[in-house]
Formats: C-alpha cells, structure tokens, sequence
C-alpha cells in the first residue's frame, strides 16, 4: 500500500510539473568536447573573391557596390574605406547541434537581472529555426521558434522533456559552458517529437553577479 502511495505521488508531480519547464543540473568541472568554440568563420554575407579579397556579397552597405570593378574586385583605392564600410569580424561558433550533422551556430547568452538570463540562436538567410533558453534561477525553458518567409506562418514548437548541464566554474566568470538535449512538440509534423543535443560555449553578455 505504501509503495503505491508513493508511485502515485511521483505521477501526480509529474503530471504537475509545466510543460517546458527543466530543472538545470550544475557541475563543477564539464567533461565534454567544446574544442568547437575554436573555430571561426566571416559574417553570412563575407566571401572570398578569385583575387583573395573579402567582399560582401548579399546584405550588404550600398556604397560598397560602387567600390567594385566589372570583374568583383575591390578598386584599389578603395580597399581602406571599403573595410571600414563590411564587417569582416572573426565570429567564434558558440553552439554545436549533433542533429543538424554537427552544424555550428551562434548562440548569444545575455543577462536581464540578477537570476535571468536569456539564451537564441541566430537566424539569416538559410536557417529560419531559432533555439531559444529562457534560464530564471535554477530553471529553464526551451522552445524553438521557426521565422517562416511566408506570411502569417511562424511557429513555436514547445519543449516537452530534456536536460540542461551548465558548468557551475565557467558561469560565476560570465561564461555559459553548457550539455543539453532537449525534445519539443511539432503539431503538424508527420513526426511529433524530434530532440535537438548539443554543446554551448557563449559569454553571458552584460554579466554581472550582483545585479
């Protein structure tokens, strides 16, 4: 009787507990790979030309254009002011997702008061999903949301079940070293859940352990 008592208590917390809301196990010391946050790539618009120039090739200033020859190339008196105008930053990966074939991503972390943070993945011109972690104290709520380019089409997939290992050492620094796996709903899919794993080496923008 006892024994059922207590099975019946856990089902009923768990039928309690919200939907998206996951508990965050701190650690130490992270064991796992984050070798990825050593590597870098240019801007989603930055590209090399046949002449080893970077240009900017997409979104990109409009009096930048009028600084190229008819073959693409930069115009030698241009070269100072042409970079000054196309940002050509190293941008470091600060996200790995295994089930994009270990696509490497940016995710910014940024700090809104003492125990909130906020955590998304970038968007551009070839990836409409964005990943989403909502950290409030010892919590956080996952969600990925797809900016569709056809009207009245975005979505929000829910999360429905997972984990969050952040690195306790790394985060009194500013730093989010993180493991998750997280699975969400698909209403419309064909299949209704799918789980996204990875690994997160971001600083936490506007850091400050004393808000």
């Amino acid at each position: 009787m006892k024994k059922a008592v207590i099975i019946l208590s856990a089902i009923a917390l768990i039928a309690c507990t919200p939907k998206g809301e996951i508990p965050i196990e701190w650690a130490d010391h992270l064991e796992d790979d984050f070798s990825f946050s050593e590597l870098w790539n240019y801007g989603e618009a930055i590209f090399r030309n046949e002449y080893g120039q970077l240009i900017c090739d997409g979104l990109c200033p409009s009096e930048s254009y009028n600084m190229l020859d008819s073959e693409g190339r930069i115009l030698e008196d241009s070269l100072q002011r042409y970079y000054q105008l196309v940002d050509t930053t190293h941008h470091y990966y600060t996200i790995v997702i295994d089930e994009w074939h270990d696509s490497l991503w940016y995710i910014h972390a940024r700090q809104l008061n003492k125990d909130s943070i906020e955590c998304f993945t970038n968007s551009g011109v070839s990836t409409y999903n964005s990943l989403k972690i909502d950290i409030v104290g010892n919590t956080c709520f996952p969600s990925v949301e797809l900016t569709s380019p056809a009207p009245d089409s975005d979505w929000t997939y829910p999360c429905t079940g997972g984990s969050l290992k952040i690195d306790k050492t790394c985060w009194q620094k500013g730093i989010m070293k993180a493991v998750f796996r997280f699975t969400f709903y698909d209403e419309f899919g064909e299949v209704k859940n799918f789980t996204w794993r990875g690994r997160i080496y971001a600083n936490i923008e506007n850091y400050n352990q004393k808000m």
